[in-house]
This record gives C-alpha cells, structure tokens and sequence, in this order.
C-alpha cells in the first residue's frame, strides 16, 4: 500500500478539508477513502509521500481549513 498525500489545488474556503494523508492501494482508493468530491470539489494533487504494508486503506491525517 502507498501512502498518498492529497491536496487540493484550487482556493480553499473556511471550514473545508485542503488536505489528506490517506494509505491506500492507488490514486483512486485514496479519493474513496476521504470521501471523494465530498471534500475535494476542486482539483487534486496525489504524491507518493511513502508505503506501508497495512493492508487497509484508512486517513492518516486531515487538514482542515478552519473558519
């Protein structure tokens, strides 16, 4: 399993999600994992940032633009 950081790419406005780290399988996992386009509505940016030999795909870490 990789370890994905996800960003969004586009303007964050407050009280929404910029960011996670997700373990999953690949790229598409990961979207399922945080919820997809619940928290993403713009564009995003995957980066391999690890592994782990988990093999649930789960959050590790959300950033949440506060407002």
């Amino acid at each position: 399993m990789n370890i994905y950081l996800v960003e969004r790419t586009d303007d964050v406005g407050y009280d929404e999600f910029d960011a996670f780290v997700v373990s999953a399988k690949n790229e598409n996992d990961a979207l399922v994992t945080i919820g997809g386009n619940q928290f993403f509505k713009g564009n995003t940016e995957f980066k391999i940032v690890g592994t782990t030999t988990s093999k649930i795909s789960e959050i590790i870490l959300g950033s949440f633009n506060a407002g």
